[in-house]
């Protein structure tokens, strides 16, 4: 919740956080404590005035017991939109979308747009910087699609550790980078 705060003081508008991934049940099976962590999570910020709470992956795979965040409601000063990803898996994620799309019209037309448009992000832009924590240099999955142009930054704190100094950091460093979205 307090890096939620820190990016939002930061001007970041749009955050996606993976909170749990598949790989992660499927090591551990028993993600009850895990659960009831991001319950508690999902609580916190559905209730925090200005921002937006956006549920994705399938957290129907965890027996996560919480309510629904509420996406009807109307945000009229959205500071912040927080993508909570539970029980993701960004294949599985395409694999999803293209699904919906030869579902809708198994003889249409399947390009990047469209199956972009059928993403759980639909409608937000493609992630402009990733920040990893635990020292790992992989994605090991997260936001396969959306990253394809995204600056990465590779913290070597564990997600505990991380602070606010290390957010800047980060933020610091994708500043001074020559975007060139791929070339």
């Amino acid at each position: 919740m307090r890096a939620l705060s820190w990016c939002e003081e930061a001007g970041v508008e749009e955050v996606t956080v993976w909170a749990l991934s598949l790989d992660n049940i499927a090591r551990r099976p028993n993600v009850a404590g895990m659960a009831t962590a991001i319950a508690e999570l999902v609580d916190r910020v559905d209730g925090h005035p200005g921002w937006d709470l956006r549920l994705i992956g399938s957290p129907g795979r965890v027996a996560l017991p919480v309510r629904a965040p509420d996406t009807s409601k109307d945000i009229v000063d959205r500071r912040l939109l927080v993508n909570l990803a539970v029980a993701y898996d960004g294949r599985e994620e395409i694999v999803a979308a293209a699904q919906a799309l030869l579902t809708a019209d198994p003889l249409g037309k399947l390009d990047a747009t469209a199956l972009s448009a059928e993403l759980e992000r639909r409608g937000q832009p493609d992630c402009d910087l990733i920040i990893r924590t635990s020292g790992e240099l992989r994605l090991s999955g997260f936001l396969l699609w959306q990253s394809v142009h995204s600056e990465l930054y590779f913290a070597p704190e564990l997600w505990p550790e991380f602070t606010e100094r290390s957010l800047h950091r980060a933020l610091d460093s994708y500043a001074r980078r020559d975007r060139r979205a791929g070339a």
